[in-house]
């Protein structure tokens, strides 16, 4: 990953943990008329599921699906990513440390030939509801009394904003800088909420200390008790809504 782009990284995390213990008095909210394109999407319940990992045993999942449509009126390339939040602050991007077996099994179980997981629905999305395609999007689920649980969908609008970061992010964005030697063990996959930055024209801003937000979809779960057992029992979201992140 290129020093920038971790450093990104860095301060939007440390941005959005500071906006939400109420550090900056003035968070940026998405305007009420979409300024830019924003694509249709439909957002199933969170669900929890037990899948045979080879060479490993039973292992619990969390996945949800989604339908994102594009009737802006113009053809745009589709790059929508999402991660899972945790209550004490973790943050799973979706698809990593998720074996592709995995994936394939989730999506063999829904029955919906059109079902494609998070890599081969990335592109370019032709306009009309005929058009529409169908996503699955996969964790780990590493802790199965979680309390709340956030996935935010980043990708489905063009709108943003750029914010001055706090100051107690600097030096936690400038501890992760790697030192000039350092190369990555593995090839780093292509993030396709960079791609859609370079599409909108929204250049990086951390090395002023200020950092980019873009507009995203907060899908917020409650959860009461161990979830150890409910076998894709629909988790429905107690709060969903835009934010900057």
């Amino acid at each position: 990953m290129a020093r920038s782009a971790l450093r990104t990284l860095v301060l939007s995390s440390a941005l959005a943990l500071s906006l939400s213990a109420g550090a900056l008095t003035a968070a940026p909210e998405p305007s009420p008329v979409p300024k830019r394109w924003q694509l249709d999407a439909a957002f199933s319940p969170l669900r929890v599921a037990t899948v045979e990992v080879p060479n490993v045993g039973p292992r619990a999942f969390y996945y949800l699906t989604y339908k994102v449509a594009n009737n802006t009126g113009q053809d745009l390339l589709f790059a929508g990513s999402f991660e899972l939040a945790t209550a004490d602050g973790k943050v799973y991007r979706s698809g990593r440390n998720v074996p592709a077996e995995v994936t394939a099994e989730l999506i063999a179980r829904q029955s919906n030939p059109l079902l494609q997981d998070q890599i081969a629905i990335l592109g370019n999305l032709l306009q009309g509801p005929e058009n529409a395609r169908e996503g699955l999007v996969v964790w780990p689920a590493e802790d199965l009394s979680p309390g709340t649980l956030t996935v935010y969908a980043a990708g489905f609008s063009g709108e943003t904003a750029i914010v001055q970061a706090p100051r107690s992010a600097q030096p936690a964005a400038d501890a992760a800088k790697p030192a000039e030697t350092a190369k990555p063990a593995v090839a780093e996959t292509k993030d396709p909420a960079g791609e859609q930055k370079k599409l909108d024209g929204a250049a990086p801003a951390a090395d002023s200390g200020r950092v980019t937000l873009r507009k995203t979809k907060m899908l917020r779960y409650n959860l009461g008790g161990e979830l150890i057992g409910l076998r894709d029992k629909p988790i429905d979201a107690t709060e969903a809504r835009w934010i900057m992140r």
